[in-house]
């Protein structure tokens, strides 16, 4: 069974094989290793950040992630959603971000 077949559709969807290639130089990197690889994004993106007045409950985390989605954003790789506060890899994903939701 070659290493792409025991990836999960999902996992596949999530981590794009090129960009693991070239974020970690292999396919399935550890839980460790993503995890590490993850926070340092979030710490380097604190720049494009938007702080939210209350804590996101489910619903509004939802309805947030089809908006990003609708904008060709991926979760992790372009922005990452973490208690009442979003990150985004750029000032043009946060700017769109904030044009479609009226600046909030």
């Amino acid at each position: 069974m070659s290493k792409s077949a025991s990836r999960s559709s999902i996992y596949k969807d999530i981590f794009i094989d090129d960009e693991m290639i070239q974020a970690f130089g292999k396919l399935n990197p550890s839980v460790t290793e993503r995890t590490s690889y993850f926070f340092d994004l979030w710490m380097q993106w604190r720049s494009y950040r938007i702080k939210f007045d209350i804590r996101i409950n489910s619903s509004h985390r939802e309805e947030i992630k089809t908006k990003l989605k609708q904008l060709g954003l991926r979760e992790l790789w372009d922005y990452q959603l973490k208690n009442n506060e979003i990150r985004f890899k750029d000032a043009e994903s946060m700017a769109f971000f904030k044009i479609i939701t009226g600046g909030n």
